[in-house]
């Protein structure tokens, strides 16, 4: 108790003395500058319309770079260069308290330092819904790293009486452990250094432990990490301090090493400093043998969730679940064997809710190993690195005579890790696959070459167009049929129908959709009034031409819904909008859903944030006795129908907005008694009994737009640090599509809680209301003055055209020539007022953005500054009083 309380008072005493100090209050406000320049000029945190704070903390580790060994550099070298290290030494507590005295003194000044920054958070919980969890736990990171490098700087600062060396020496200490683990210094230290080595100098690297910090992660190894080693550098200050008070001078001084009392002190000091990285090793490496991990992000989404639990729980059927992972190979980088434990974390945890049904396999694929071909036989791919080393991170389950896999976990996708793990669980254990037919008149499912090329390779068929995305991933779970748009029949073993933009469908084929219907069929409709993807695809193939827009009459005429190719849906809350460097760009006819727009009240879309949808035609209900329609996706009321013609052109839809007042429909899910859209017959010879009437067990998801599902609407393509490109979700839409799929073939419908657990995107709702408002605001004044200026030209070129003269010259009256001139001011004067309201629309859009700069470049600093004048006016006050 005694060591506390001395430790208590050292720290009493330095931090008094550091708030007593103006480098204290500049170390504040420079930081505060710094991290809000970093965020908000640099990185522009906000500005894509995402309430995501990893911009932020990833600033910190560079910032801490800096400021930290400024802040701890005079520590103990101000002490030994004026003379007061001596002084110090006679108090009553030991170098150990002395030395944890000053250490926290300045820790709880970084402390309040990070505190002081709450405003960035605070922002986005203004304006967004953040991840709670992902900030507490960004800022106990930092927390933590800052911890590390102060007692670097701490450690510095013992070794020298020069505060600029302490600063150099910190510095350059911390920047080697923040860039250890980089692929380059990997890969160079690989060819001169042992394998063993290369693997420690990857582990000591700060930034792959801090990095699950910022996702809401927490590990017990990154904790153990953290505090060892902050206890050893710590250490290490004291072990320095204690040699610099025995006075027995420097070692490098001339026949220092003759001197048999300095070797003695040097000798003691270098077996302390062994004994000690010994004990930091040891303290390591059982941490990283036995870890804990805890999941603090708001949607708790790197843990198991109750759904995977559950179905564990109930499986009947034993399964094998084979990890395939490079962990023994000294080239994997560590942010992958760092991702590989928590891979193996969440399989056990599943393994063990099932009851011993799932058994749990790691194996290590060594190259030329039985392993590795065991890897080879399941399907399991190795990624080859920058170090031309190739490794394996891919996982396996085998039920029976049955196999599959998921080639390789990459890091990108590890927001779906769980889901990805449970489907192939369950698309393993399962009896039988759900059969789903596709009807598009795109090759979405991927087009093969002829015939005769593709017997180059008859086990491998080669393909020149890849299938979309959300297809690809829709094959993993179903038996996809290719059903072509002239088909006379709809075959019975299909459970559900899956329709994407039917351009050209014959009328044979519709009748055939109309009677899978009547029996009771289901299916999901995506039509289309202007196909993106058909626009972009008429640049190689203009026959892309005929697919611009699709319908289903007269399918959707008899359910009761009118459909319009010919109107186009705008929306100026939801609008697109894009980022240039000068300006923000908003497209109103291109809609990024989410909020209010989505309906909360049906389980597939109530766990669904964002929704990408461009060029979509809203649809009006008028429905048949008998039959159920619900809205899954509207627009806001600050919308309007606006004409396919001009929807290619944003700027004279924002020009001409005039919204309604009242949501349009986007997307509708249909239930009940379907009427047949025939009801006199099939209108072409059939073989099959006609029905007029389905038997209540029709259901239909519709779709006003069908370029939701291509890829450039879905996933972005994204490099990691080692040169992979994945797929990465940049909303929900190919989640909504595996939901309806889901439902309608009943098969797994626990995986949507499951796959919607974190959010692929976290809007900022408010701040898209805002620039919405402005727009509108502005809207109609900046019709007004274009119109006047179009009255103008057109007056003036009408008094230019009435006029005749030889050899192309002009007579102009007096009355003529007054009348010209006042329209050319007159159109002037438009000009600029019409440039100006156009500046005061930029700046009022731009206002928040301004605000947010202001508030944290300028309003904290300057609160931190006037709180630090006020602490030295009192302090004054006391003096004068005193004296």
């Amino acid at each position: 108790m005694r060591c506390f309380r001395v430790i208590n008072a050292v720290w009493k005493r330095e931090f008094a003395a550091s708030v007593a100090s103006p480098a204290a209050w500049v170390f504040l406000v420079i930081f505060l500058i710094l991290s809000a320049f970093l965020s908000f000029i640099v990185r522009g945190i906000f500005t894509y319309g995402q309430a995501d704070l990893t911009p932020f903390f990833f600033w910190f580790p560079w910032l801490f770079l800096f400021v930290v060994p400024a802040l701890g550099m005079p520590f103990w070298s101000e002490e030994r260069r004026t003379g007061t290290f001596e002084l110090l030494l006679s108090f009553p507590a030991t170098l150990r308290e002395l030395v944890w005295g000053k250490f926290l003194a300045g820790l709880s000044l970084l402390a309040i330092a990070l505190l002081l920054t709450i405003s960035v958070p605070l922002t986005a919980f203004f304006l967004g819904r953040p991840d709670g969890g992902a900030i507490f736990c960004g800022y106990a990171g930092a927390f933590l790293l800052g911890g590390v490098f102060l007692s670097v700087s701490c450690f510095c600062s013992a070794l020298t009486k020069s505060q600029t060396a302490s600063f150099l020496l910190s510095m350059v200490i911390c920047a080697v452990f923040m860039v250890s683990g980089a692929p380059e210094i990997l890969e160079t230290a690989g060819l001169y250094l042992p394998d063993s080595f290369v693997n420690l100098l990857s582990y000591t690297a700060f930034l792959p432990h801090y990095q699950a910090f910022q996702r809401g992660f927490i590990d017990t190894s990154d904790l153990i990490y953290c505090i060892s080693f902050i206890l050893f550098f710590l250490y290490l200050a004291e072990t320095a301090l204690r040699y610099a008070s025995a006075a027995t001078g420097s070692i490098f001084a001339d026949g220092a090493v003759r001197d048999r009392t300095v070797r003695r002190a040097f000798f003691s000091m270098c077996g302390r400093i062994l004994l000690a990285l010994y004990v930091l090793l040891c303290v390591n490496i059982i941490a990283a043998a036995f870890p804990l991990k805890a999941d603090l992000s708001q949607d708790g989404a790197y843990s198991l969730s109750r759904e995977a639990r559950e179905f564990a729980g109930n499986l009947k059927t034993v399964a094998t679940i084979r990890f395939y992972v490079s962990s023994s190979s000294p080239r994997m980088p560590e942010t992958f064997k760092r991702y590989a434990e928590r891979v193996e974390w969440l399989l056990r945890s599943l393994c063990e809710s099932s009851h011993g049904k799932l058994t749990l396999q790691v194996l290590d694929p060594e190259p030329d190993s039985s392993d590795e071909q065991a890897a080879y036989l399941e399907g399991i791919k190795p990624v080859q690195i920058h170090t031309g080393d190739r490794i394996y991170m891919g996982l396996s389950v085998s039920c029976g005579d049955k196999c599959l896999s998921v080639p390789f976990l990459s890091l990108q996708q590890e927001k779906l890790l769980e889901y990805e793990v449970v489907r192939t669980v369950l698309n393993a254990t399962a009896s039988q696959r759900p059969k789903v037919g596709v009807m598009s008149a795109f090759k979405v499912m991927g087009e093969q070459l002829p015939s005769e090329l593709s017997q180059i390779d008859q086990d491998k068929p080669k393909v020149f167009e890849s299938a979309w995305y959300v297809i690809s991933e829709l094959g993993a779970d179903y038996d996809l049929v290719s059903i072509p748009l002239d088909t006379a029949e709809i075959p019975a073993d299909v459970n559900a129908l899956l329709m994407i933009h039917p351009a050209g469908i014959t009328e044979r084929a519709k009748y055939a959709v109309d009677q899978y219907l009547m029996r009771g069929g289901k299916m999901a409709l995506f039509l289309d009034p202007r196909s993106f993807y058909a626009v972009l695809k008429m640049r190689q193939d203009y026959s892309m031409s005929e697919k611009l827009f699709s319908s289903l009459e007269p399918l959707t005429g008899a359910w009761g819904i009118a459909f319009n190719p010919a109107i186009i849906a705008a929306d100026l809350v939801y609008s697109h909008r894009r980022v240039l460097p000068d300006r923000m760009v908003s497209n109103p006819v291109a809609l990024e859903l989410n909020g209010k727009a989505i309906s909360k009240e049906n389980p597939l879309t109530a766990h669904l944030n964002s929704l990408s949808m461009w060029f979509t035609a809203p649809f009006e209900l008028q429905l048949p006795k008998g039959l159920k329609a619900e809205t899954l996706i509207s627009s806001s009321t600050n919308s309007q129908p606006v004409s396919a013609f001009v929807a290619e052109r944003p700027e004279l839809v924002i020009r001409n907005f005039r919204p309604t007042g009242e949501k349009m429909n986007l997307a509708l899910h249909l239930t009940g008694n379907f009427p047949s859209a025939y009801p006199k017959g099939a209108p072409v010879i059939t073989s099959f009994p006609h029905k007029k009437q389905s038997d209540g067990k029709g259901e239909v998801y519709l779709f006003g737009d069908s370029d939701m599902l291509f890829n450039d609407l879905c996933v972005k393509l994204m490099n990691d640090a080692y040169g992979q490109k994945t797929a990465v979700r940049q909303n929900d839409n190919a989640a909504l599509l595996q939901n309806i799929m889901e439902q309608l073939t009943q098969s797994g419908n626990f995986l949507s809680r499951i796959r919607s657990r974190n959010p692929m995107s976290r809007p900022l709702t408010r701040y898209n209301e805002l620039r919405a408002r402005a727009e509108l605001n502005y809207k109609d004044r900046i019709r007004e003055l274009e119109q006047e200026l179009m009255h103008s030209a057109r007056r003036a070129r009408m008094i230019r055209n009435s006029l005749g003269g030889s050899k192309g010259e002009l007579k102009l009256t007096p009355e003529q020539q007054s009348e010209l001139r006042e329209y050319a001011a007159k159109t002037a004067q438009v000009k600029r007022e019409l440039k100006e309201v156009r500046r005061q629309l930029r700046s009022d859009m731009n206002r928040l953005d301004n605000w947010l700069r202001v508030i944290n470049l300028g309003f904290v600093p300057l609160a931190v500054v006037l709180a630090g004048i006020i602490c030295a006016v009192i302090r004054f006050s006391k003096w004068r009083k005193r004296s």
